[in-house]
């Protein structure tokens, strides 16, 4: 913190975006059951810019899917 730099990320996962159409297949893998939405991955990103004492995380967009 000493240059005033934070750094925070958003990390989307199966998203419903163009290049997951015909991907339904994998909703399988989602705990959630779905796909996730721009407009969730933007509800995150507006978090993270709206709380100026949360630094150096990332959120894991993935609806319950865990990656190993």
């Amino acid at each position: 913190m000493k240059e005033g730099i934070t750094v925070n990320a958003v990390a989307p996962s199966l998203i419903e975006t163009d290049m997951m159409k015909g991907q339904e297949g994998l909703v399988s893998r989602i705990p959630i059951g779905r796909f996730g939405t721009a407009d969730e991955v933007a509800q995150a990103v507006m978090m993270l810019l709206d709380n100026p004492y949360m630094t150096g995380q990332t959120v894991a967009m993935s609806g319950g899917m865990a990656f190993n």
